[in-house]
């Protein structure tokens, strides 16, 4: 007889999962004989997924009643697989990053995360094309490790604008005297 343990897929949401369901596969119990058993895999993280990682508990058994009988069988137990999937993530740059031109660069440039499960954060960095001059520069997110979620990443652009100024020429009055002056 085999046994099986569950195998079930799950999406990444920050909590637990198990599935302690464990099932004849191949072959049968006699009637009126009944299988006590429970797998113990437990997941949580993408990186937790791995073949068999939801094992049978060793104390498994058939009963007849309330009789083990569990050594009339040749018993093969096979785990199951418990799978985290990743969950969709956004990452945009933030609108209206910008400078007058002559000013200093802003310490940091920011992005703002989208999807996240409450208290996650994700690995990122943001920079800017290199530039000092008027124009647009691209403002880009490079991502690090984030593997519970499969992240979109909208990039963005930083402004340097003309510095404004005022330019007054001097003023001076004269005695009308028939010279030029200026």
């Amino acid at each position: 007889v085999t046994i099986t343990a569950a195998s079930e897929s799950f999406e990444y949401d920050g909590q637990s999962h198990s599935n302690n369901e464990v099932t004849v596969t191949e072959g049968s119990l006699a009637d009126g004989e009944t299988l006590n058993a429970r797998a113990t895999g437990l997941v949580r993280n993408v990186l937790d997924t791995e073949n068999g990682n939801n094992p049978i508990a060793e104390d498994y058994q058939i009963l007849n009643g309330e009789n083990d009988v569990t050594s009339n069988y040749d018993i093969t137990p096979v785990a199951g697989t418990l799978t985290v999937t990743t969950k969709a993530a956004t990452l945009k740059v933030d609108e209206d990053q910008q400078k007058v031109y002559g000013e200093a660069n802003p310490e940091s440039y920011t992005a703002t995360a989208g999807g996240l499960v409450t208290g996650d954060s994700l690995n990122y960095t943001v920079s800017r094309t290199a530039g000092e001059t008027v124009g647009n520069y691209d403002i880009t997110i490079a991502l690090g490790s984030n593997p519970n979620y499969d992240v979109t990443v909208t990039n963005g652009s930083f402004e340097i604008t003309k510095r404004p100024v005022t330019i007054t020429a001097a003023s001076e009055s004269f005695e009308y005297d028939g010279q030029s002056h200026s």
